[in-house]
């Protein structure tokens, strides 16, 4: 009787006569959600499946649908909701062996990034719900651990200063006048213009590496603001890369650095590489101006620093102008954008070695 009384209640306030569980929830949810996402990765021409996609799935099967499944939304309390970040925190503190073994790259300790990413992705969730008038309330969802002492793990970076004291130093060892510089000829000469080139494309455009290197002369045209009367470069990024098809707007003064390397390579046809190689070939990367570098950094591993120890690094280099080791840096790497210095910190420790 009670549940009749109950199902005639829901009726007259016209609330689903149905409880969904988190699990039902989830379910017509992701079926929309994914369809953006695919629809997404279409439109900006990338091939193959989603990586977003297969976060989603991975999380939801792991984490999300373990604890919140059979819950019944109006019966899961505000309670039960704050009490996943403790279940999410020590997951794999409380995982078997085996199941630690079929997933060799978990962490014991979660990263604040991916906390951060959960997060928003079950605010998402139960936001929609509430949207869709399958949940009459929203719970509060905040990790309370990302207060807690869980720094963001950000790559080591250039402040706007010392990017300018590179450029100026720069200018001299394209000419070959570095603080280490004995004999330089002039495909050296060629190759560090080359580099110097692709630095401040990747500064002056925020694009990533691959990208850039990735540039026909088809992709870049000088366009004129409208409102400033100056010059700046439009830039269609390829679709065969990581964030996809896109047009980029570059800051004014990269287009004299674009001007100087059709003049350095001589190059100019539609079709052709904008960083071609004296022998016009795409350049891949710059590791040939520091072989030796290049061919030892497989010596080092990834754990041997955290980024305070490789932006204090960073920080010596610069205050003690040790230039040559900040361009093998830069060569070994090739990673420049947005004024960041390293992609793989393997490469950064092996420049402490060398030095």
């Amino acid at each position: 009787m009670d549940k009749y009384d109950d199902l005639r209640l829901r009726a007259k306030k016209n609330e689903p006569v149905k409880q969904l569980t988190f699990e039902d929830l989830y379910v017509i949810w992701w079926a929309d959600k994914r369809q953006r996402l695919e629809a997404t990765q279409y439109a900006k021409g990338r091939p193959g499946a989603s990586q977003r996609v297969g976060w989603y799935e991975k999380h939801a099967q792991r984490y999300w649908l373990p604890y919140f499944g059979p819950m019944k939304l109006e019966e899961m309390t505000q309670a039960y909701v704050a009490g996943y970040w403790t279940w999410r925190m020590t997951y794999w503190q409380r995982a078997d062996e085996e199941e630690r073994k079929r997933h060799p790259n978990h962490a014991l300790k979660p990263a604040k990034k991916s906390m951060d990413m959960e997060q928003s992705a079950l605010r998402e969730i139960f936001g929609w719900a509430n949207s869709m008038k399958l949940l009459s309330h929203i719970p509060i969802i905040e990790n309370p651990f990302a207060r807690q002492g869980i720094a963001p793990n950000r790559r080591p970076s250039f402040s706007a200063q010392e990017f300018k004291h590179l450029d100026a130093y720069l200018d001299k060892w394209v000419e070959g006048r570095g603080v280490n510089d004995t004999r330089v000829n002039s495909a050296h000469k060629f190759n560090r213009q080359l580099l110097r080139c692709y630095i401040h494309f990747l500064a002056g455009t925020g694009m990533r590496t691959g990208e850039v290197l990735q540039l026909k002369h088809k992709h870049v045209r000088a366009e004129r603001s409208v409102f400033t009367e100056t010059q700046y470069l439009k830039i269609h990024v390829p679709k065969h890369t990581k964030t996809g098809e896109r047009i980029v707007s570059s800051q004014s003064e990269v287009v004299a650095f674009y001007r100087h390397l059709r003049e350095l390579t001589g190059h100019t046809d539609a079709d052709f590489g904008c960083f071609a190689t004296q022998m016009a070939r795409r350049t891949k990367d710059f590791t040939k101006l520091c072989p030796k570098c290049s061919t030892t950094s497989a010596c080092f591993t990834t754990n041997m620093a955290n980024d305070a120890q490789l932006t204090a690094f960073v920080t010596t280099m610069l205050n003690n102008a040790l230039w040559n080791t900040v361009i093998t840096l830069l060569c070994t790497t090739c990673f420049v954008q947005t004024w960041a210095l390293a992609d793989s910190k393997s490469k950064i420790i092996m420049c402490v070695k060398a030095l």
